[in-house]
């Protein structure tokens, strides 16, 4: 099996296989009553799981998904997705991160095709409109 792939037990003989950066999407299921409710518990209750975070470089270039995120010589994390924000005049990106660079300014460094490029830490949602 492939080491970025996690087995997540469903039901009998049921099972999910998930990638492992998936882990840090586990809903919230207090209270609710399902099947595989305690093996969604039991990765929630992880503190090493990677956690969600928006990105904003400081230039044009576009992070795609799977582009590698660094803290100095570090891999810390994985761009999910990226494009350009006409709206903030920025490229933007999410990516999975440890939880020791998931707080908003810190500054960590994406590869594009082999460069770094230098991006900030932002909440999420990137935009929020004004009413």
């Amino acid at each position: 099996m492939r080491d970025d792939i996690e087995r997540i037990p469903l039901a009998g003989e049921v099972v999910l296989d998930a990638p492992k950066h998936q882990r840090a999407a586990v809903p919230r299921c207090r209270g609710a009553h399902f099947v595989g409710r305690e093996a969604l518990l039991a990765i929630d209750r992880k503190t090493d799981r990677p956690v969600r975070v928006g990105l904003k470089l400081g230039s044009r270039r576009i992070a795609r998904e799977h582009s590698e995120v660094f803290s100095g010589t570090e891999r810390v994390g994985e761009v999910t997705s990226g494009t350009f924000s006409p709206t903030l005049e920025s490229s933007i990106a999410m990516a999975y991160v440890t939880r020791g660079c998931a707080g908003p300014g810190t500054v960590v460094e994406v590869d594009i095709r082999g460069k770094r490029e230098p991006a900030e830490v932002v909440p999420l949602p990137f935009y929020k409109r004004v009413k």
